[in-house]
């Protein structure tokens, strides 16, 4: 699926079939739905594995769909939701295979969704960011994961919200 706006501003999506649909849009704003989520802490990652990050601090949440026991947000409604995932990892080594992840929350790898973003890093430190905009039906879940393929590592919460977050907007339904 693709988004796009057309030439009266209007928000519309063209699936590989080429149809062509608007996005509704509630425009008093009562509708609109999303958080922001971070790390309060260092999560340690070992070598091979894809752990759920852990998140478990909330900068907002609209309605309360994001769940720190889970870590994972809920779609409270069918329609296209933008996803932004951000992973600092810091105690990796020199040449190792990185990657973030936006999966669903019992599965990293879902089919026709999410996104991956994979790094080959020259240090220890790497931030990695990747983002997408998905079609979701009501009661999926969104979630990050991070993988080192290479040794042990270090996801690093840092300063307050800015170094490991996810972010999820409901951009409108179809």
């Amino acid at each position: 699926v693709v988004m796009f706006l057309d030439s009266d501003n209007t928000l519309r999506t063209k699936s590989t079939d080429g149809t062509v649909k608007t996005v509704g849009a509630d425009a008093s704003g009562a509708n609109r739905q999303g958080c922001r989520v971070f790390l309060g802490s260092d999560q340690p990652i070992s070598v091979g594995d894809i752990p759920k990050i852990q998140f478990d601090r909330k900068t907002y949440d609209s309605d309360n769909n994001f769940d720190t026991n889970t870590h994972a947000w809920t779609c409270p409604q069918d329609g296209l939701y933008s996803v932004n995932l951000q992973a600092e990892l810091t105690s990796g080594t020199n040449s190792d295979e990185r990657e973030v992840i936006i999966g669903e929350s019992q599965e990293p790898f879902p089919i026709d969704e999410g996104a991956v973003k994979s790094a080959l890093n020259t240090s220890t430190f790497d931030r990695l960011s990747v983002s997408t905009v998905n079609q979701y039906t009501a009661g999926d879940t969104i979630a990050g994961y991070a993988r080192n393929g290479d040794s042990n590592d270090s996801l690093n919460a840092g300063n307050f919200n800015r170094n490991c977050f996810l972010e999820v907007a409901f951009l409108g339904g179809l």
